[in-house]
């Protein structure tokens, strides 16, 4: 230990010897940057950077060691061989890269191997590079130092890659790059105390080239250089590292969501080929795998919905329709309405530099729930019949389209003793009556005829024909006839009639509104002459024209 330390405070400058250390921080530092690089990345990239990680400490171990030997001050002059100064190099740069590959495992055996590796990298290159040294007289080594420096060597350079694995950030990085500062600088002076040199005038040398502060300026700035692009580009890395790993956050938030989606989206390029779609887009025509790979042309999509449709003659035009659409520069939106029932509603939008994406939904229960509400909207909830609203459209509608001889007729119906049935057997029982009565009406009526319930116990019939007068008689005589037999609801007997008022529309304009109270007046006049036949409404102000009482085997005329 005393030779050693003997060697350094004598036998060196001090300035260069700074130098060399500084050189030998910069590096150490400088590589375990990029070490860090390295270990956070996976499959080759992880081994290219840590194989130029060994790159850059080899260099700089190199670098540190001979800025070192120029501050060696021997009493003999020096010169290095360039073959095996080179070969140095080498031997730095591939132990060392092959040391911090094995090192980037995940255990601390491979840390500790790694380590080793590099240590030994350090020692070979030493003495590799000593062996370049020519000058005018032999060399001795003094074993046992020469083992303490390779043991020193490995032991403190596989400490810091342990160190570097055990701790984190900024930490690891300096900690790591000062322990492996330190394996240098350790072995190269435990080194230096182990050789001995013996002048031998025997030996012919030859001084030449530069000085030994010169090359130590030339080798420490183009050291400097190396290590300013090689951390130059570790910190490009490290910021390109970050954005890919904000950006493989925002692709897996992505994925994410479009896998969770419960609706079809679709994405193409200009080519009109496939570049994404999720799940739901698969599972909503049951596409296969194959078909839903990136790259996969729109034609062969189409192409192959239109033979499960079987509709192979229409997709062409599909094709055709939809370029079409997307060559108008906006968004637009398309229903499709497939073999099996369903209702597919499909929004496209182009997208910037060509190609479209579009989200597709399957709309069957949204419009069936849509029909509901509509069909409640213009139907009776408990029979089923159409109701007052729809009555009106369509009689408005008839009134308005009716032409030649033909005329509308409305038979206003009231049921006759229905109150008592709700008084003596309940509402529950009434409710069913009047399903039943709804049946009845629909089994008598034509199918062209309209039955609607307004409320309560009343009814409307909307009848047209060529000769209505007639015609709505005996449809109101059959009514009638329908209506008086006996109901059997829930095991009991129940006995109704009908009251009927009919009103036709005249030649004249009239509209819904008028026609339908003019069959309420009739109804009116029939119930007034105690119930269950039939009325029209009179004309040129007359209340009614026509009064007959249904008596069950006959129909008896009180107004003619």
């Amino acid at each position: 230990m005393y030779r050693v330390i003997a060697c350094l405070a004598t036998d060196h400058d001090r300035w260069l010897v700074v130098l060399a250390a500084l050189v030998c921080i910069a590096t150490t530092l400088t590589s375990f940057q990029m070490y860090s690089i390295a270990d956070s990345s996976t499959g080759p990239r992880r081994f290219m950077w840590a194989a130029l990680t060994g790159a850059a400490a080899g260099s700089g171990i190199w670098a540190t060691h001979f800025v070192a030997m120029l501050a060696y001050k021997g009493a003999m002059p020096t010169h290095y061989e360039p073959v095996w100064t080179a070969l140095s190099l080498l031997i730095a740069i591939v132990i060392a890269g092959a040391g911090f590959v094995v090192s980037t495992g995940k255990s601390y055996a491979s840390a500790a191997l790694g380590g080793l590796l590099i240590g030994l990298s350090i020692g070979t290159m030493h003495y590799t590079g000593m062996t370049a040294l020519l000058i005018p007289g032999s060399i001795s080594w003094d074993m046992h130092l020469v083992a303490a420096s390779f043991a020193l060597g490995i032991v403190i350079a596989g400490s810091a890659i342990i160190a570097f694995k055990a701790l984190a950030g900024s930490r690891a990085i300096v900690t790591a790059g000062f322990l492996l500062a330190l394996a240098i600088c350790v072995l190269h002076f435990t080194a230096m105390g182990a050789v001995t040199i013996v002048p031998d005038p025997t030996v012919e040398f030859h001084e030449s080239g530069m000085n030994r502060g010169h090359l130590a300026l030339a080798i420490t700035a183009v050291t400097f250089i190396v290590l300013l692009c090689v951390f130059s580009a570790a910190t490009v890395q490290r910021a390109n590292l970050r954005y890919e790993a904000a950006l493989t956050e925002q692709n897996a938030l992505l994925e994410a969501a479009m896998r969770y989606l419960p609706v079809g989206l679709s994405m193409f390029d200009r080519d009109q080929r496939l570049i994404m779609c999720n799940p739901a887009y698969r599972k909503l025509y049951g596409l296969s795998e194959e078909l839903t790979r990136a790259g996969v042309r729109y034609n062969d999509i189409v192409a192959t919905l239109a033979r499960a449709q079987k509709s192979v003659g229409g997709a062409g035009q599909s094709i055709a329709d939809h370029r079409q659409n997307l060559d108008c520069g906006s968004s637009f939106s398309e229903t499709m309405a497939l073999d099996d029932g369903r209702t597919i509603v499909k929004k496209v939008g182009p997208i910037a530099g060509g190609g479209w994406v579009d989200v597709q939904e399957d709309v069957t229960a949204q419009r069936e729930q849509e029909a509901r509400i509509a069909h409640m909207a213009r139907h009776d909830v408990l029979t089923g019949l159409p109701n007052r609203a729809h009555l009106l459209e369509v009689l408005d509608t008839s009134l308005h389209d009716a032409c030649g001889d033909e005329r509308v007729a409305i038979l206003f119906l009231d049921l006759d003793r229905f109150k008592q049935v709700n008084d003596t057997l309940g509402h529950l029982m009434g409710d069913d009556l009047l399903k039943a009565v709804a049946g009845r009406l629909r089994d008598t009526v034509r199918r062209t005829d309209l039955v609607a319930r307004l409320g309560g116990d009343e009814f409307v019939v909307m009848h047209s024909s060529t000769d209505p007068i007639n015609k709505s008689a005996k449809l109101a005589s059959r009514i009638i006839a329908s209506l008086v037999a006996p109901f059997h609801i829930s095991g009991r007997r129940v006995d109704i009639g009908a009251s009927v008022g009919i009103a036709v529309a005249s030649r004249d304009s009239v509209d819904a509104i008028t026609l339908l109270s003019r069959a309420d007046s009739a109804l009116y006049q029939t119930k007034a002459a105690g119930g269950t036949g039939y009325c029209f409404y009179g004309r040129d102000g007359e209340t009614a024209r026509a009064l007959v009482v249904y008596t069950g085997q006959a129909e008896r005329a009180l107004i003619a």
